[in-house]
């Protein structure tokens, strides 16, 4: 079976030891488990801002195996200037933006990023957001009128609100635009079940959080998940695919 993970990073952070971190590591990991694409974001570009055109090599490494996020840092970038840059490089590979409102420290529904989120809608754009239950920048009311406020846009809840699954996976169930991903579903056992539950296996997309996660854990989350074949092929491909 081949897969698709919506939700990688790559290079390094700060000072902290990143195995698997390189376009040719990830690409030898996306090998040994089967991994047909990866769709990415640089972690420099997480605590700085600036840095997305580093995305353009590695989108070149990956032979077309790889698509971009553009990573959105609310409080420093102009999108002014960063969207039409955005569009100049949105052929090389990148499929929408990536929010993360905790490290960045800005709701992800806060007014700055009210132009990203409008662009994203009007062009019908994936949006990865890092999602966290109980915290107040990306938590389950944020999250809810972001889905409200942007129905065009392909909003993947990235994590899918760690710590409240089951109450995240109502607003994939409740608005047609908005997924689960399996980010760190495997620290808790039962909660892809639940997800899909909920929302549905057609809500619920493959991400890795590479290289922070190994694939093949995930993988192993979602294929010894007591739900059915057609239930995890939706999962790891066709939802993705689609």
């Amino acid at each position: 079976m081949k897969l698709i993970d919506l939700h990688g990073h790559h290079g390094p952070i700060n000072s902290f030891p990143m195995f698997r971190g390189s376009s040719k590591d990830m690409l030898r990991e996306m090998d040994r488990h089967g991994v047909e694409t990866l769709a990415l974001s640089p972690h420099k570009a997480l605590v700085l801002a600036g840095v997305n055109e580093e995305t353009l090599a590695v989108l070149g490494e990956g032979a077309g195996r790889f698509l971009g996020y553009w990573v959105v840092h609310p409080q420093a970038a102009d999108p002014l200037k960063e969207i039409p840059q955005y569009e100049k490089h949105r052929r090389a590979g990148f499929v929408g933006f990536k929010f993360h409102s905790t490290l960045h420290n800005y709701p992800i529904d806060g007014p700055l990023n009210a132009p990203w989120w409008a662009y994203a809608n009007e062009h019908r754009l994936l949006v990865l957001a890092h999602t966290w239950g109980g915290d107040s920048r990306c938590g389950f009311a944020n999250c809810q009128k972001i889905s409200e406020a942007y129905p065009g846009v392909r909003f993947i809840l990235g994590h899918s609100g760690y710590h409240e699954h089951e109450r995240f996976a109502t607003l994939a169930r409740d608005f047609e635009n908005v997924y689960l991903d399996t980010c760190a579903a495997g620290c808790l056992n039962g909660s892809i079940e639940a997800m899909v539950r909920v929302a549905g296996s057609k809500k619920l997309v493959y991400g890795t959080d590479l290289p922070w996660f190994d694939p093949g854990y995930i993988l192993g989350c979602v294929l010894h998940s007591r739900i059915s074949d057609a239930d995890k092929r939706n999962i790891l491909y066709d939802n993705a695919a689609r």
